[in-house]
């Protein structure tokens, strides 16, 4: 027999399901789409494109586009009153933070 998510829970502790649901909304947030995210800001695509100065279906496109230039991306993010942060990570060495994109190119 399954066993629903509710029943599951209830054998955890309050704290513990305070937890899980805590690192359940923080694996949520990071999987955010921009829709979503455009969304949880209350903000619909003509607001996004008039901020952007495109068409409304060039909004629609860009949120369901699977490889965006960087460039059009931090875009996105500023006119949602973001800054996107481009990271890098290595096992077992430091984090880097890349500042710019412009660092990219300054070897």
């Amino acid at each position: 027999m399954t066993k629903t998510l509710a029943e599951m829970m209830s054998n955890f502790t309050p704290q513990e399901q305070a937890e899980i649901q805590g690192e359940a909304d923080h694996l949520i947030a990071e999987e955010m789409i921009l829709r979503e995210l455009r969304k949880a800001y209350n903000l619909t695509q003509t607001e996004i494109a008039k901020n952007l100065v495109l068409e409304e279906d060039n909004i629609s496109k860009l949120e369901k586009e699977t490889d965006l230039l960087l460039s059009t991306l931090a875009n996105y993010i500023e006119r949602l009153g973001g800054t996107l942060k481009l990271v890098a990570e290595f096992p077992e060495k430091q984090t880097i933070i890349i500042k710019s994109l412009t660092d990219l190119n300054n070897d």
